[in-house]
């Protein structure tokens, strides 16, 4: 497996399905999922207002980008409570995700470091469970 870290705007990235998470309890939305539910209009926030979508670990939702972003699919993945996110959530995640992108034939993805940063996760401890999960 070739992994490469980017550190593109999301208006950049050319791949075929951008994989991005959110959390149960965050609200608006942040990192590259708040940006996609911008350029998208608040199309995240809208079905979160209505219940429809609520950041529950392992929740997915896949959005077609309609010509708005190079890569033409979206996937949101819930991550649950920020508070309870550690390596074994972040693990689980990484499992659905990895078999979502199978069963959708996906052969070249880009994914957000989620939840690097503040106090919940360091690159390092990311980079660790992913390699082990996807490596």
């Amino acid at each position: 497996m070739q992994i490469r870290v980017l550190s593109e705007r999301i208006t950049r990235i050319r791949t075929e399905i951008l994989v991005l998470g959110f959390f149960q309890d965050v609200r608006p939305v942040r990192g590259l999922a708040g940006e996609v539910d911008w350029i998208h209009n608040g199309i995240f926030s809208h079905l979160m207002k209505r219940q429809k979508l609520q950041g529950h670990c392992g929740e997915a939702m896949l959005l077609a980008s309609q010509a708005k972003l190079p890569t033409p699919k979206v996937l949101l993945i819930g991550l649950g409570p920020s508070l309870s996110y550690n390596d074994s959530v972040l693990q689980k995640v990484l499992l659905n995700i990895r078999a979502r992108l199978e069963d959708l034939k996906v052969k070249r993805f880009a994914m957000e470091t989620m939840g690097v940063g503040g106090h919940l996760m360091g690159w390092r401890q990311f980079f660790d469970v992913f390699v082990a999960t996807f490596g």
